[in-house]
């Protein structure tokens, strides 16, 4: 394992795998029949909320966290505001 200082990411990864992992009441709060799942990794909330807040991100998407938030992204981008104190 490398360590970097002071390097920013956030990757996206397809997984449509994921899907399975849901239950069923889980999947009920997410509003499309067909959900597709990307998987987003990154080194900060800082970076995350620089890149999910651009005006040219898709908006109508939703966001499950490690949280257990599942809502829509502006929601989210409104608890990431929190975190990163702006």
């Amino acid at each position: 394992m490398q360590r970097r200082e002071n390097y920013l990411y956030v990757g996206m990864d397809l997984n449509n795998k994921i899907k399975d992992e849901y239950e069923e009441d889980e999947l009920s709060s997410i509003p499309y029949k067909e959900p597709h799942f990307i998987m987003l990794t990154y080194s900060s909330i800082g970076i995350l909320y620089k890149v999910i807040s651009q005006s040219n991100y898709p908006e109508n998407i939703y966001v499950d966290d490690t949280e257990g938030f599942i809502g829509h992204i502006k929601d989210y981008i409104n608890i990431l505001l929190g975190s990163v104190g702006k």
